[in-house]
């Protein structure tokens, strides 16, 4: 929108009926749109979403269960085992995949209940239970004794169709192998692997990170390598030289300090920091590499 200043009255000129709503409307725009983003910032932040979940438990729980109070069990685990988070994080990075294929999972379970419910039918009936009476009992019959049976649905069907003379034992053959093979094996397998692949890559960038914190100085990050002759060593270089806290303490320094006191060096430091640029940070550079003759 164009700057409030555009709808100013002239210079000695008294302000009209336009300006005056044009500034009020824009002072009401500027209140809402401070207040959205401050609601949206809220509502993104998850440690006030865990809180807001906690709160309605909590009320739920004394209204009708006591079973809702075992969420706030997680809390224990969420805020003292950094482990854990740290294994919670990385699934949750795989939650796309993870849909995806639970997705697609779902959609093959379906497309055998069609199958079952169309063609063997009589084969689920177990005494006076019809498992396979309408579509939505089939699919559940199969999303669920068909997945914790580890050889797959056939075993649960009357083998009456699977007999050598039967007209139907190919296709009932056909139809035990294929969802032992994709439901069983390869499905459940893929999703167990997309878990285990999320677990490498965090061993794999852990890993990564303290081999870079060992061998890099995390300032400038030069290798460990370039302080081994003419210098103090690189662990003299880590703790005195370019020593991350001492960064950590002067930037602190600047924030308590009174900006109009700021020299012209703090200036441009504590500039870089609100525009969120790094260039007073010696990147691939060290006095101690320069014999100290470098002052920048």
């Amino acid at each position: 929108r164009p700057p409030l200043k555009h709808y100013s009255p002239p210079q000695g000129q008294r302000e009209g009926a336009l300006h005056r709503f044009m500034r009020r409307w824009y002072e009401q725009y500027d209140r809402v749109k401070d207040r959205l983003a401050l609601t949206w910032c809220v509502c993104t932040n998850l440690k006030v979403l865990f809180s807001i979940v906690y709160f309605i438990f909590s009320v739920v729980g004394l209204a009708k269960n006591w079973f809702f109070f075992t969420l706030h069990l997680s809390d224990l685990i969420l805020t003292y085992s950094d482990l854990l988070r740290k294994i919670l994080k990385h699934i949750l990075t795989k939650y796309v995949i993870l849909l995806q294929t639970l997705m697609f999972w779902l959609l093959i379970l379906f497309w055998y209940a069609v199958i079952g419910f169309l063609y063997f039918r009589d084969d689920y009936i177990d005494g006076t239970d019809e498992n396979c009476e309408n579509i939505f009992r089939c699919f559940m019959f199969h999303s669920d004794f068909g997945i914790r049976n580890d050889q797959g649905v056939g075993d649960l069907l009357n083998g009456d169709s699977k007999a050598w003379d039967s007209d139907t034992f190919s296709s009932r053959f056909v139809f035990d192998i294929s969802y032992f093979v994709i439901i069983i094996l390869l499905v459940i397998n893929v999703i167990s692997g997309i878990i285990i692949d999320a677990f490498g890559e965090m061993r794999d960038k852990q890993q990564e990170n303290a081999e870079k914190l060992a061998t890099r100085c995390f300032i400038s990050g030069l290798e460990s390598v370039n302080f081994k002759r003419g210098t103090k060593g690189f662990l003299f270089h880590t703790q005195h030289d370019q020593n991350p806290m001492h960064y950590v303490f002067y930037i602190t320094y600047l924030y308590k300090k009174d900006p109009e006191d700021f020299n012209g060096q703090e200036q441009h430091v504590f500039t870089s920091i609100k525009e969120g640029t790094v260039d007073f940070f010696p990147i691939g550079a060290a006095m101690s590499l320069d014999g100290g003759e470098n002052d920048e």
